[in-house]
């Protein structure tokens, strides 16, 4: 697993924030109505590879297929989880999800799964020249969310995943609470309550970089969490268009 060594920058957020409607690949999906969400801008880079069979540094347990790791800068102390690329290389394109850190690599520089790489470039070049960008998820499901095992009243950690824009804040609520509390994000991508007993069943509240908001109710969360309990699969996903 790698590390994220550097704090919350605006590298990747800033990358993100362009993709808000209008650009080449936004849009009015009818009739005078929001734009679709665009692509931002493309960046330069060099793309190595590696064997990306584990969890990476974002706490996504299952990953998904196609995988990528950034630079610390663009990591950006796991702001940049959940986020997709767009990849494009000598052989074709690929779109791949941010679930790691690279500490070695230069700041545009990728270190993609090898069945990301393959789809973009020859492995036996060992490297090569792309270019990548910020695009949507293709997701076809609702967001989900990962507890940690170590979950207890006075703590927990929750990993959000499959979200189809990147996670500004997670917020949770505990049964006849009346306020949600905001979760404190880790270097991994954890997000974590504290301090404050908390029962459930549980709210969770989810924003993303471009302000669309999703609201869990009815969470369940009875720790000991078995690994049943661990994964839950929340009602929505985030939209495709941009306010």
């Amino acid at each position: 697993m790698r590390t994220a060594l550097a704090r919350i920058g605006p590298s990747l957020l800033a990358i993100a924030l362009a993709a808000c409607g209008g650009g080449k690949d936004g849009g009015d999906p009818g009739g005078g109505g929001p734009a679709l969400c665009a692509a931002g801008p493309e960046q330069p880079g060099r793309a190595t590879f590696y064997d990306a069979s584990g969890v990476g540094a974002c706490g996504w347990d299952p990953a998904p297929a196609l995988v990528a790791a950034v630079s610390p800068e663009v990591f950006a102390a796991s702001a940049a989880c959940g986020t997709c690329l767009e990849i494009a290389g000598p052989r074709g394109k690929a779109t791949a999800v941010v679930v790691d850190a690279c500490p070695s690599c230069a700041r545009e520089a990728l270190d993609l799964g090898a069945e990301t790489f393959a789809l973009v470039a020859d492995p036996a070049a060992g490297s090569a020249d792309v270019t990548w960008r910020t695009v949507p998820c293709p997701v076809a499901g609702p967001i989900r969310y990962r507890f940690s095992p170590a979950s207890n009243p006075w703590w927990f950690g929750i990993v959000p995943m499959d979200h189809r824009h990147p996670i500004a804040s997670l917020e949770a609520r505990g049964a006849g609470d009346a306020n949600f509390r905001t979760l404190v994000r880790s270097g991994t991508n954890l997000f974590v309550g504290a301090g404050v007993e908390i029962a459930g069943p549980l709210a969770i509240r989810a924003t993303d970089v471009h302000g669309h908001v999703l609201v869990d109710e009815n969470v369940p969360f009875a720790p000991p969490l078995d690994p049943a309990e661990q994964l839950v699969t929340g009602a929505a996903n985030f939209p495709e268009t941009c306010p």
